[in-house]
């Protein structure tokens, strides 16, 4: 018994010495700065909470209480009947189209004098088809493939796009 009243008189001791009546009144303050603080955010939350409720209610009541526009009314057909009438008039005269025939004394007449010849000759060479061999001889040291895609229609493939532009420079 007399070890537990030593260790109690020396952590009373301990406990004594550190204890500053300064240090306790930095941490109540600090305690009731917080305290004050969440008691302010508690009446922010419910003023806030209020606020949002009261323009929900509003939002409501106009959505509900405002006058609705009247559904469109789609008029009824008039009753069916057998036959379409339909009013015709006469077309006005000025819009009327007519032709005459065309006399023997009224016909055209050209003469050579009148008239130029003129003879053009072709400027470009006709177009030449190449073999499959002539076009595999144009695109020699260059890896090409031939590639038949039916008995009339070749397709010429290159491996790199700067040797298809080397030759056919476009």
């Amino acid at each position: 018994m007399n070890h537990d009243r030593n260790k109690r008189r020396l952590l009373n001791d301990i406990l004594t010495e550190e204890s500053d009546s300064g240090l306790r009144d930095d941490l109540l303050g600090q305690m009731l700065s917080q305290v004050r603080r969440q008691k302010r955010i508690r009446a922010a939350r419910r003023v806030g909470s209020a606020a949002m409720l009261s323009v929900l209610a509003a939002l409501l009541a106009v959505h509900f209480v405002s006058p609705r526009p009247s559904p469109v009314q789609v008029a009824q057909p008039p009753p069916e009947r057998g036959y379409a009438l339909i009013h015709t008039q006469p077309l006005a005269p000025t819009s009327m189209v007519a032709s005459q025939p065309f006399l023997a004394s009224d016909r055209a007449v050209s003469s050579i004098t009148s008239v130029a010849i003129i003879s053009t000759i072709d400027s470009h060479p006709p177009i030449v088809e190449l073999s499959d061999d002539q076009l595999l001889d144009l695109t020699r040291g260059t890896p090409v493939a031939l590639v038949r895609q039916g008995p009339h229609q070749a397709e010429l493939i290159f491996l790199s796009e700067d040797d298809r532009e080397r030759l056919f420079h476009n």
